[in-house]
């Protein structure tokens, strides 16, 4: 049963690979279609120095989420659930929490065949709320935000540290000792005033390094004690 299992799970994250990559080409090609339709139907073409000007200001700010993102939320998302993320945006402060929760409502763990299939349900689903409540903030959401109380709407700018300091409790609950070193680290590189995608950079790889470093030596105890009895 288990094997027939893996079997179905395998013939299911080939499919998803396949057409991930399919609609994540579609994806880019249609992000770039305004400018291309812009350029060809108006003929507005910004000046290339322009362009390099503006990539040069960019890129060393998206360059560490680049490479940083993808290997630190793909335990969480799964396969499928980072196609899905990757497509359709909003990782940090929507699907990643909607994944971590779908995964712990359903008392499973990451990086499994069903905290993937549960990791992308969850996603799925948010990702239709989120048309929904943005096809209606669309035309409602300015003029209801500004009906609310000042200190509420100020409050609104710290819901997505809110939402990651949750996130980090609930990991750090899990593995206390990875969690206070995590923390340590990044206090660490903000108090040198290094630049965010630098600071990422440490944190990220410095936490899955140590949290290896961590987990070889308990098993390599676990195999001395056992191997004692």
């Amino acid at each position: 049963m288990e094997s027939n299992t893996s079997g179905v799970y395998k013939a299911y994250t080939k499919n998803i690979i396949l057409w991930g990559r399919i609609f994540m080409l579609l994806g880019l090609m249609a992000s770039l279609l305004p400018g291309i339709y812009l350029a060809v139907v108006y003929q507005i073409v910004p000046p290339w120095d322009k362009v390099l000007q503006g990539m040069a200001l960019m890129v060393p700010f998206l360059l560490g989420g680049w490479f940083v993102e993808p290997i630190a939320f793909f335990p969480v998302l799964g396969i499928s659930g980072t196609y899905l993320s990757w497509l359709t945006g909003n990782i940090a402060n929507i699907r990643i929490p909607v994944s971590i929760m779908a995964q712990e409502t359903g008392e499973v763990q990451e990086s499994t065949p069903e905290g993937d299939i549960l990791s992308t349900l969850g996603i799925g689903i948010s990702v239709l709320v989120t048309l929904v409540i943005l096809a209606v903030g669309a035309f409602m959401g300015t003029s209801v935000i500004s009906m609310l109380p000042e200190i509420i709407q100020k409050a609104l700018s710290y819901l997505l540290p809110a939402t990651f300091g949750a996130i980090f409790a609930g990991f750090t609950m899990r593995a206390p000792a990875l969690g206070l070193i995590a923390f340590v680290m990044a206090v660490v590189t903000i108090v040198l005033g290094l630049p965010s995608w630098l600071r990422m950079l440490i944190v990220v790889f410095g936490s899955i390094i140590i949290a290896f470093t961590m987990q070889s030596h308990k098993s390599k105890k676990q195999a001395s004690a056992s191997a004692s009895k």
